[in-house]
């Protein structure tokens, strides 16, 4: 019994770990495209919006709740309770508010 509730948590922790690095990695390179696409002069910065969309439901955080709507300019943070955060997995936010986090950038170029 012992052995496969380790092997169950071990498993949770391998699914939250690539769960989070996977939206991390998702959001940086969003990132990063977007600012390619401004130094080639094919989007102006100001152009950019950013949407934060949540995932809402029950295990949504309330603090991803009030980001929910927020649109941001291209370096503009988001307002958080912990903080300002730049999107969702961002690694200079608290582990709190990126762990097992499910939102997403709605990006437009107007």
């Amino acid at each position: 019994m012992a052995q496969r509730y380790g092997e169950r948590a071990l498993k949770r922790r391998a699914e939250t770990i690539a769960r989070t690095e996977a939206l991390r990695a998702v959001h940086v390179a969003q990132d990063e495209a977007i600012e390619q696409a401004i130094e080639g002069d094919h989007v102006k910065r100001g152009e950019v919006r950013r949407t934060w969309v949540a995932a809402r439901d029950e295990r949504t955080r309330e603090s991803h709740v009030s980001l929910n709507g927020q649109i941001r300019g291209k370096n503009k943070p988001f307002s958080s309770f912990s903080g300002p955060i730049m999107h969702p997995g961002d690694p200079t936010a608290p582990p709190r508010e990126t762990i097992n986090c499910r939102c997403t950038l709605a990006i437009q170029v107007a």
